[in-house]
């Protein structure tokens, strides 16, 4: 049986495409599982990936994105009122703890 030179470079092709479309497949799953810790795991990233639409919205060329969401925060979705009164807590928190020690 006689292998054409069109069914070798199919082959070849096939063989050194399939890894690489398995690692921008990992590569992708890892960057979704990066923004889903960041979401998950509060704190200041936590605060910009839910608050990223209303950051555009009202604080797109604020310096100060914290202090733009705080002074228009009437204006915020529930998700981001709720991320920013909770990185305020957390960061009372903190103060507290230092305090005491």
């Amino acid at each position: 049986m006689k292998f054409g030179s069109g069914v070798l470079a199919t082959g070849a092709a096939v063989l050194l495409l399939v890894p690489v479309v398995l690692l921008s497949a990992c590569e992708k799953q890892n960057n979704s599982q990066t923004t889903h810790e960041k979401i998950a795991g509060g704190g200041h990233q936590r605060l910009r990936a839910v608050c990223a639409d209303d950051i555009q919205k009202y604080c797109a060329t604020a310096e100060k994105k914290q202090r733009c969401l705080r002074d228009n925060v009437d204006k915020l979705s529930e998700a981001c009122k709720t991320a920013l009164a909770e990185r305020k807590g957390r960061k009372a928190r903190a103060n507290n703890a230092s305090d005491d020690q």
